[in-house]
């Protein structure tokens, strides 16, 4: 199975880097634009029909960028189908083609055009490093590397994932995630400082919005501060818990419910809405699943209204 790890790298942006960045959103919104006037949402279709005004448009680029910027385009589209709003580029980001982009362990060079290229140099620290050496050591190879405020490396490695006859199903609750293994052992572990995280920035917020009520953009700028904060520290914490628990669940199948549409199927009110919002189930989730795979657990997901499913799943 591949199992892809996204590994983020600092580096210093530069005006050269800022203009690309920049160009590259113009591309997108002019991808945009075209498809929303032949209702082509259809990556080849859109492709085809844009490619040679593409070139005469951002003609200074190499034409690699009209296959990114058109897949990004095509998603944009898709979902402003579904939503019903006027689609619109706004963020600075670019999914590169690998034909755009070089990694040597320690810079990522980006083409410009034939013999023209950006080489941005990276902060590698103990973290990246090791995935630098996996690389190196042919374990692992490079996927399209995304730019915006961070270089983003996918990491792509094949992973033997092992049938076991023994499994562990986890319930996900809002203070703990309890395990049950087939032979009965219960695991029990606290997610209670997550939960406290998000009160504290919770009464953190509603302090500042009162104080800076009359200074909006300064109150924006002071929540955005705390926003990060806080997101910081609950994915820290679930770094921590989903290790743990990939390390626990080694050499078993790892079984947990299909959570997706959990907050659309439930009355709630006021209170049980912000707490809702704010359960971190999806994010735990999502890394038990990729570091319960790097260590060859099989991952079972079932519908919460049929647990009996898991058995079969799993083979036990």
């Amino acid at each position: 199975m591949l199992v892809v790890q996204s590994v983020k790298f600092k580096y210093e942006k530069t005006e050269a880097v800022q203009k690309l960045l920049e160009t590259f959103r113009d591309m997108i919104n002019f991808c945009i634009k075209k498809g929303l006037e032949s209702k082509v949402t259809s990556f080849m279709r859109l492709r085809a029909s844009i490619y040679d005004e593409f070139k005469q448009r951002f003609s200074g680029y190499n034409t690699q960028y009209c296959y990114s910027a058109t897949r990004i385009a095509c998603n944009i589209l898709k979902n402003h189908r579904r939503k019903g709003k006027e689609p619109v580029a706004r963020k600075l980001f670019m999914k590169l083609s690998p034909n755009l982009t070089k990694f040597d362990g320690n810079s990522v060079r980006i083409s410009i055009k034939p013999y023209e290229f950006i080489v941005i140099p990276l902060e590698v620290n103990d973290y990246q490093r090791k995935f630098i050496e996996m690389w190196k050591r042919k374990e692992a190879k490079i996927g399209e590397i995304i730019l915006n405020d961070y270089v983003i490396i996918p990491f792509e490695r094949e992973v033997d994932i092992t049938e076991s006859g023994k499994a562990v199903a986890f319930d996900v609750n809002e203070k703990s995630l309890v395990g049950l293994t087939t032979s009965g052992s219960v695991v029990n572990i606290d997610l209670s400082e997550a939960k406290r995280i998000h009160d504290v920035y919770f009464e953190k917020r509603r302090s500042i919005q009162t104080k800076l009520a009359k200074k909006p953009s300064l109150m924006k700028k002071v929540l955005a501060k705390y926003r990060n904060r806080e997101k910081n520290r609950v994915l820290d914490v679930l770094h921590k818990v989903s290790k743990k628990v990939a390390e626990l669940a080694k050499g078993f199948t790892v079984v947990m419910e299909n959570l997706k549409h959990i907050r659309k199927s439930i009355n709630f009110d006021k209170k049980l809405n912000r707490r809702l919002h704010v359960w971190n189930f999806r994010k735990l989730q999502f890394f038990i699943d990729y570091k319960a795979k790097l260590n060859g657990s099989k991952v079972v997901y079932v519908d919460p209204r049929n647990t009996s499913k898991a058995c079969s799943k799993c083979g036990s």
